[in-house]
């Protein structure tokens, strides 16, 4: 396959690659309190030259990926995870392992 192709399909060297996160908040938490915890995880991610695309409100679940077609690794994965983990008003988490962004969900 020609290499435009490849990258048209993000396949080859162009093939993206992202995890799946799930996080619980506080409900106890006001909404100014919940929003402080949002822009944190938010900060956190763009700090590490991810996107996330997801939401919620007490319970959170998305996919993060790396910026302009980049893929995030297996030491993005474990930061964000261990980040999440040891944030006070964050009850619990987990994150999915590195896959295809792509390609093969079902």
């Amino acid at each position: 396959m020609k290499k435009r192709l490849r990258k048209k399909c993000r396949i080859g060297e162009f093939q993206e690659e992202c995890f799946e996160v799930r996080f619980e908040v506080d409900s106890l938490l006001t909404q100014d309190q919940l929003d402080v915890v949002t822009d944190e995880f938010i900060d956190m991610i763009e700090s590490r030259n991810l996107q996330y695309g997801g939401g919620g409100h007490y319970t959170w679940s998305g996919i993060v990926q790396g910026q302009f077609r980049g893929s995030a690794t297996t030491d993005d994965r474990d930061a964000v995870l261990e980040w999440l983990r040891e944030h006070p008003r964050i009850l619990a988490a987990n994150a999915g392992s590195i896959r295809d962004a792509w390609y093969g969900w079902s």
